[in-house]
């Protein structure tokens, strides 16, 4: 009797709807007519599918200020519903239009439209940011220089903020530019380092899988090529800096650079424990050479 009675009620309250049933057209024009029936249904939850597109719905809450557009389907035989969205963003139009996407993702791909909706929200939280700290993290592992660690958070962290919120597989060419030329117009060197650092970034997410490509690849250098150098001292002029220098630690290792034809920093940080009096050399461990390997030298 009562179920009698709530399809009586629903007559009167809709009688369009009480002849179509169900599935109707979800149009603009029908969504008064949908509301008022389900005012008048007895349950909290109740689903219209559209009568032109199988599988497309409008589902009401009791409670509810809004609906929310939904694609029912069938995947390795069960059946899945996908939620498009709430009728306070999206237009009858529009949900029709991403209900008709999921379904041919399916059909064209043979994927599930919601593995897909899952796949794409955990790449919008795959931020610039969040790889940056990653790759700053992975380098510090491998054991990168710290000036060159400290150059890398730098340039990632702070140069590159502007685009730390964007998913990192969304960064295109075009995003990159414009921060570079923003910096360009202070320094294009430090531009140019920033991109270089960057672009390492991106080849490392390419290598983790976390995006398809290097967008910095293409974009203008603003620090220009660098050119090699080719300069050397004259035999007059080494001595002029060799007379020049003074008997203290900065002139050693001055002295020590003329003399052995080592980097700066590797000469400034040497210990007696990388010294062999009896062979008569000097090794410089991996960890402190530019190229990671060991390398051994014989004393002038």
């Amino acid at each position: 009797m009562a179920a009698i009675w709530g399809h009586f009620r629903t007559y009167r309250a809709c009688p369009f709807l009480a002849q179509m049933g169900d599935d109707m057209k979800l149009i603009k024009a029908n969504l008064p007519a949908i509301q008022s029936d389900f005012a008048a249904y007895g349950k909290a939850d109740k689903i219209y599918f559209d009568d032109d597109l199988p599988g497309f719905g409008l589902r009401l809450r009791k409670g509810g200020r809004r609906g929310t557009w939904v694609c029912r389907y069938e995947y390795a035989g069960i059946q899945r519903k996908l939620t498009l969205g709430s009728t306070a963003l999206l237009g009858p139009d529009e949900a029709r239009e991403l209900a008709k996407k999921a379904m041919a993702y399916k059909d064209w791909f043979g994927q599930d439209p919601q593995v897909k909706k899952a796949e794409e929200r955990a790449k919008q939280r795959v931020t610039l940011r969040y790889v940056a700290n990653q790759y700053l993290r992975a380098k510090e592992r491998e054991g990168l220089r710290p000036k060159s660690l400290s150059d890398a958070t730098r340039y990632l962290l702070k140069s590159f903020r502007p685009l730390h919120n964007l998913p990192v597989h969304q960064i295109a060419r075009r995003d990159i530019a414009v921060v570079l030329n923003d910096l360009a117009e202070t320094s294009p060197a430090a531009a140019g380092q920033a991109r270089a650092y960057l672009s390492a970034l991106f080849v490392w997410a390419v290598a983790e899988g976390l995006v398809e490509n290097n967008p910095v690849a293409g974009t203008n250098n603003p620090g220009g090529a660098r050119e090699p150098r080719d300069r050397v001292l004259a035999n007059d002029e080494l001595i002029q800096i060799w007379n020049a220098c003074a008997d203290d630690d900065g002139g050693r290792i001055v002295k020590l650079l003329i003399l052995t034809g080592q980097r700066r920093v590797e000469i400034g940080g040497m210990s007696w424990d990388e010294f062999n009096r009896d062979s008569g050399t000097w090794t410089l461990p991996g960890s402190r050479s530019k190229n990671r390997r060991e390398h051994a030298l014989p004393l002038p």
